[in-house]
């Protein structure tokens, strides 16, 4: 063989190897079998012992092809009377099943369709969530491409470990969504409490509902949530309208009561509830608990009654004189007869001559109503 013509141990690929015996076996078909097994030896003992593959981390089904092949090169090399046509086939047939052996990807993809399924209602959108997004574009990549080195395959599923590890997990709102929820229902319509916790608590609702759409870290819900407790705690409910109105008719009333006979402690006492009720009536706002109290003081004063002297016990030797009410002869008095009259014009409806008391009733009436319009027309 001439020196100067390619030698097969330097072919760069099998179709080289093949048209580099075709060229030797039409020069020489003495040296065919040896120059071609020369080169199928140096080709199984390259892959069997100078590199050897192994089997971890190569697909199952290229890798046992590619043990076919190696197995069949080796019967090549041992049969003596192996054709030219047999050697050239062990080659290109152990070429070729190198060349596609391909990467077990099973564990890439599953990571895959697991990572790729996370959303930023679930993890927060940092820059650790990015980079689990470039991991993610160059595993889909590789899983398209179909074949890559195990080494590089075990390498792109570190990269996407690691940045799946690296993301931070919105933190757990369960808590405070559902006493969001409950206050939300409960509350329904903050104006029936006092204007300040109102206000406080209907903050402290926008800003729950803020958090809940985009939760941070566990510290801020937690905060959050002790907020909306403190909140709700601070709520006091107002006045009713029916609790105006009975201050109202009870300032009125107090206003004419008699005071004849009333101690200047009492008489302090009216004016104190009085000015009270007054002040409560014309306020923007007082709360149900302090109505409901003044309420009660105001009904303690209207029952106050003047200093009467109390009744002396006549001794056994002062002689008992008739009472006013029971004269001596225990005849009815004349008072007797007026209460006798009155009770009778009830019972038989005619209370003409009871007009004023109607009037009486009807001036308390209105005077409550004009105390309240008053009250009204002043929010306005």
């Amino acid at each position: 063989m001439n020196e100067n013509e390619p030698k097969l141990q330097e072919a760069e690929s099998s179709r080289e190897v093949t048209d580099l015996i075709a060229a030797l076996v039409f020069r020489t078909g003495n040296l065919v079998e040896k120059a071609d097994k020369e080169v199928l030896r140096d080709l199984w003992t390259q892959y069997t012992v100078t590199d050897p593959l192994a089997e971890d981390g190569y697909d199952k089904e290229s890798w046992e092809q590619y043990e076919q092949a190696l197995g069949r090169a080796e019967e090549v090399l041992a049969d003596e009377n192996a054709a030219a046509d047999e050697v050239a086939e062990a080659i290109q047939g152990l070429t070729d099943a190198r060349t596609a052996l391909k990467a077990d990807m099973s564990e890439l993809k599953t990571l895959y369709d697991l990572y790729s399924g996370w959303t930023t209602d679930q993890y927060l959108p940092n820059g650790a969530w990015d980079t689990l997004q470039d991991a993610l574009g160059r595993a889909a990549e590789m899983l398209e491409a179909g074949a890559a080195a195990p080494a590089d395959v075990k390498a792109m599923i570190g990269d996407l470990t690691a940045a799946a590890e690296d993301v931070d997990a919105r933190p757990d709102t369960g808590g405070l969504k559902a006493l969001y929820e409950s206050l939300t229902a409960e509350l329904g319509d903050l104006s029936a409490y006092m204007s300040e916790g109102a206000e406080a608590m209907k903050t402290e609702l926008e800003n729950a509902e803020k958090v809940l759409n985009d939760p941070q870290t566990e510290q801020q819900v937690e905060d959050q949530k002790a907020a909306l407790e403190e909140a709700y705690t601070g709520l006091v409910l107002k006045a009713t309208e029916e609790q105006i109105l009975e201050m109202t008719g009870l300032e009125e009333s107090l206003g004419q009561k008699d005071l004849t006979g009333l101690s200047e402690g009492q008489l302090g006492q009216v004016k104190e509830i009085r000015d009270a009720l007054w002040e409560a009536i014309n306020a923007d706002e007082i709360s149900a608990e302090d109505a409901a109290e003044l309420i009660e003081k105001a009904e303690e004063a209207m029952s106050l009654s003047g200093q009467e002297d109390k009744p002396q016990t006549p001794s056994e030797d002062e002689p008992q004189t008739p009472s006013e009410d029971k004269p001596a002869d225990g005849k009815p008095s004349a008072s007797d007869d007026k209460n006798d009259a009155g009770d009778q014009a009830v019972q038989t409806g005619d209370t003409a001559g009871y007009g004023w008391i109607i009037l009486m009733l009807a001036a308390g009436t209105a005077a409550a109503a004009a105390a309240v319009l008053r009250r009204q027309n002043r929010r306005a």
